[in-house]
């Protein structure tokens, strides 16, 4: 995160960063009178900090008069936790014997959810694969899509018998992503042409 501040005059300036209980977990130091400083997240110690909102502060000291000035404190939040993303069901390698709906049960979740995608691919290890649902928000122990089967099959989407991989794909708001991918078996038999 870039955290910045302009001055009038050239400065000796500290930036100081406290967590939520206005404990200094870093302090950066710099001279100019442009200042744009990169935080890492990191505390004085070298070790990331806690998911959480941190204020900041620029304080400038005059290089010749020595006069200090104190900018108006800011704030940041770290996310450093990835999304959780479960399917409960399908089970995994479950095997299917008829084309009723597939409701994928699950979890997908983040103290700052943005979106998650059910997506499909073919085999084991797809080379790509196909959206099956976009949704924003999140779902806890819930459905997260229901495949219909004849919908799909009307609308030129075929699910042949075979194995199929659905990822669910959930990212948060400052882009951490977690992915999770099920393998399913469709082993039903499709009768046309009966005459």
């Amino acid at each position: 995160t870039t955290m910045g501040v302009n001055s009038t005059f050239p400065v000796d300036w500290t930036l100081t960063i406290k967590d939520s209980s206005n404990v200094v977990v870093r302090t950066l130091t710099g001279t100019g009178a442009v200042i744009s400083q990169v935080w890492d997240g990191y505390n004085s110690n070298g070790v990331v900090v806690p998911d959480g909102v941190y204020t900041y502060q620029f304080q400038g000291t005059h290089v010749e008069t020595g006069i200090t000035v104190t900018s108006a404190a800011g704030q940041v939040t770290v996310d450093v936790t990835s999304p959780l993303a479960e399917i409960s069901s399908p089970v995994e390698n479950q095997v299917l014997l008829r084309d009723d709906p597939l409701t994928f049960l699950g979890t997908a979740n983040d103290r700052d959810p943005l979106s998650y995608t059910l997506a499909y691919g073919t085999g084991p290890s797809p080379g790509s694969f196909t959206t099956l649902v976009t949704a924003s928000g999140r779902v806890v122990n819930g459905t997260l899509y229901t495949l219909n089967f004849r919908q799909h099959h009307t609308e030129g989407r075929r699910f042949p018998p075979g194995t199929y991989t659905f990822r669910l794909t959930v990212q948060d708001r400052v882009d951490n992503v977690t992915t999770l991918d099920r393998h399913v078996t469709f082993d039903y038999l499709y009768i046309t042409n009966v005459s």
